[in-house]
């Protein structure tokens, strides 16, 4: 009896799929400093829609799902012009839309039974995943879904015999190769790995192992390599970029206070010859540009957990200012800790 009852209860269960909409459904055109570009309105500019995250918003709907916008955009008047503008142009079936205000997604998520969540933000893509949800990242997924397999699909598994698993999903692995979420668990789609798929930038291009880095107190130094491997053994958390301000070289924004390495010896920017500023400024913004945030950074931390140093991931942090992030992925390293580390 309390099987049929919980199948009905599923059965008659509003299912609900969820999509961001900046570089999710919309592409949203940045400009080269990663911030949102504007018409003389202030509006943002929007280039279209993105086919593939339609056709996926189109076959969540066409199972019954259904479907909201969750955008972190204030909810003023241009904006929900816009976006309600936008859903009408492409005759969207979205039953409503939600503003967060820049808060994460995950508060007002949490709330809401969702089945799925599409979004390009890596932010938001690791908080709502501490929470438990579905969340599907949005970067070469028309690539890494096979169109021949689809939600409901029975697929057999198992090294030894044919046992049964109902698709229930689409994902990719950390090599951003396809995976496919069943019933039982996720599975890589194939044994080999697409080159195409996988992502070029290494660790080098998004964190510079061969720089050097110091503890708050001087006391501990070493190159960034080492220290990254030592922080494998720290969760990491979604940091709030407000709890930085007051510690944080914002590299490229505000030059006074950094320091460059210049012949070999750490210089304030200011210090520096008029033709090497222009070039270090040239070079810190560039570098920027190309930073990875889906690298967390590094924090030391004092016996009150408060934080007292960056001690890698200033050009991460300044990508992530500039782009007008309120939360940024990182590990936190209590100063007491420090002592273990083996330079």
């Amino acid at each position: 009896m309390n099987t049929l009852l919980q199948h009905l209860e599923e059965k008659n269960r509003t299912r609900i799929a969820s999509f961001d909409f900046d570089n999710t459904l919309a592409k949203t055109r940045r400009n080269s400093d990663g911030t949102y570009a504007k018409d003389e309105n202030k509006s943002l500019i929007i280039d279209g829609i993105n086919e593939h995250i339609k056709d996926e918003l189109m076959r969540y709907h066409s199972k019954g799902y259904k479907i909201i916008i969750v955008t972190a955009r204030p909810d003023k008047p241009v904006s929900r012009q816009q976006v309600e503008d936008f859903v009408k142009q492409y005759e969207l079936p979205i039953s409503r839309i939600y503003f967060t205000e820049f808060r994460p997604k995950w508060h007002l998520l949490k709330k809401i039974p969702i089945e799925v969540h599409y979004d390009d933000d890596e932010v938001e893509v690791e908080g709502l995943r501490k929470v438990g949800k579905n969340v599907i990242k949005v970067d070469r997924l028309q690539e890494a879904k096979n169109p021949d397999i689809d939600e409901g699909d029975v697929i057999l598994t198992g090294k030894w015999r044919n046992s049964p698993a109902t698709v229930r999903g689409f994902g990719k692995d950390k090599h951003n190769q396809p995976t496919v979420k069943t019933n039982k668990s996720t599975l890589n789609l194939y044994k080999f790995r697409i080159k195409k798929l996988m992502d070029q930038k290494s660790v080098k291009e998004s964190v510079d192992v061969d720089d050097t880095w110091g503890s708050a107190d001087g006391k501990f130094t070493g190159n960034v390599k080492d220290l990254v491997e030592f922080a494998n053994d720290y969760k990491t958390v979604v940091y709030p970029i407000e709890n930085l301000e007051s510690i944080s070289d914002v590299v490229g924004v505000q030059f006074k206070h950094v320091k460059i390495k210049h012949k070999g010896e750490w210089v304030e920017y200011a210090k520096l010859p008029s033709e090497e500023q222009v070039k270090t400024k040239e070079n810190e913004n560039k570098r920027i540009e190309n930073v990875d945030l889906s690298f967390p950074i590094i924090i030391e931390t004092d016996k009150n957990s408060k934080p007292v140093c960056i001690l890698d991931g200033n050009h991460r942090y300044s990508k992530a200012k500039r782009m007008g992030k309120q939360y940024i992925l990182a590990k936190l390293i209590p100063l007491t800790d420090m002592e273990r580390f083996k330079i």
